[in-house]
């Protein structure tokens, strides 16, 4: 855990894990959030089967982060995954968009917070499907969110937590209030 300097508060580490089609939104994610005296993690999805590598554990890196940033794009519920040539994918790799039954299928979280900026990705079952497989929270937007007001959520909730008053609810609630963009963050736990 990392101290912040003005609170004294211990923060926790970040795993930011992206795909390469957000442009800088990791990069600025992970810049403010070391700013704000989190030590963070950052990793680039290369093909689907370094994220399955990570959601079902056996990243060794999985299990040391107790918050995740998911710095994807979504779209109808399903996490965007790099497209490879055919002749590229491992044996068993998914080839398409990671959706509910797929994320089900290979995850095994161990009490994280999950936060996306992907868009559609908070709601039903893709929220559902994050919990019951052994996150302790999901954070993400429930439709299709202004890449701005995304950013600027994960960096409002990230500040909350540095203060002495917040804790992840409480972050939550502060971040999605901002404006009608980031209301459209939905927040489900176990």
């Amino acid at each position: 855990m990392s101290l912040d300097a003005k609170t004294h508060k211990s923060l926790p580490p970040v795993l930011i894990l992206h795909t390469d089609d957000v442009g800088n939104e990791h990069e600025a994610i992970r810049q403010t959030l070391e700013y704000f005296g989190y030590e963070v993690f950052n990793k680039a999805i290369g093909r689907p089967a370094d994220f399955v590598d990570f959601i079902s554990g056996k990243n060794e890196w999985s299990a040391r982060f107790p918050i995740w940033v998911l710095s994807v794009h979504g779209e109808e519920g399903r996490i965007i995954m790099p497209e490879l040539g055919n002749d590229v994918y491992f044996e068993g790799e998914p080839r398409v968009p990671i959706g509910p039954e797929l994320l089900s299928r290979h995850a095994r979280f161990s009490g994280q917070c999950v936060l996306t900026t992907g868009c559609s990705l908070g709601s039903g079952q893709m929220a559902r499907a994050f919990i019951e497989n052994g996150a302790d929270s999901f954070i993400a937007p429930a439709d299709y969110i202004e890449g701005n007001a995304a950013l600027l959520f994960i960096h409002h909730f990230f500040y909350q937590l540095t203060l002495d008053t917040s804790d992840k609810r409480t972050a939550f609630l502060q971040a999605q209030g901002i404006d009608k963009e980031t209301r459209m963050f939905t927040w489900k736990e176990k």
